[in-house]
């Protein structure tokens, strides 16, 4: 049903758009001595969007939206 869903909405933009992206900031999880992280946003690409499925299930290689938006805080470990 997912997948019909999805395609369904390729084929015809009005029922409302099949794929999205989620805007976040970029949090990189640095290592420090004892064990203890640094966090830093990232001086190279501070912000990106992830693109993503308006779906349940990943599709064409997208994650979810709902699944990106809700790890879209999550640190980026180095």
């Amino acid at each position: 049903m997912d997948v019909t869903w999805y395609h369904a909405r390729l084929a015809v933009p009005r029922l409302g758009a099949a794929n999205s992206s989620v805007h976040r900031v970029r949090l990189l999880a640095i290592p420090d001595k004892g064990n203890k992280i640094e966090y830093q946003i990232d001086a190279v690409r501070p912000e990106e969007d992830i693109p993503c499925s308006r779906t349940l299930f990943p599709h064409v290689g997208r994650n979810p939206c709902w699944y990106v938006s809700r790890h879209a805080k999550d640190p980026i470990a180095m």
